[in-house]
């Protein structure tokens, strides 16, 4: 079943009774998300302006993205 637009605690309780998490001390959700869990830094895009242009360091990890494609 798919459910979407819970609020947090419809979200929290969906995960726990699926046995995708588990609530710790604090009444915080904990999930195991295995073993890649971060996005590829090479899938990040920052739009590059008159505001980032000179701010940001570009390299392979800062990927310039045209403003114009931003909006669109």
């Amino acid at each position: 079943m798919f459910i979407i637009n819970l609020i947090p605690d419809q979200l929290t309780e969906q995960a726990v009774q699926r046995g995708d998490g588990v609530l710790n001390d604090t009444g915080a959700l904990l999930i195991n998300t295995g073993k890649y869990t971060g996005r590829s830094p090479k899938d990040k895009f920052t739009v590059k302006d008159a505001l980032t242009e000179n701010t940001v360091h570009w390299n392979d990890f800062n990927i310039p993205f045209e403003e114009k494609y931003f909006y669109s």
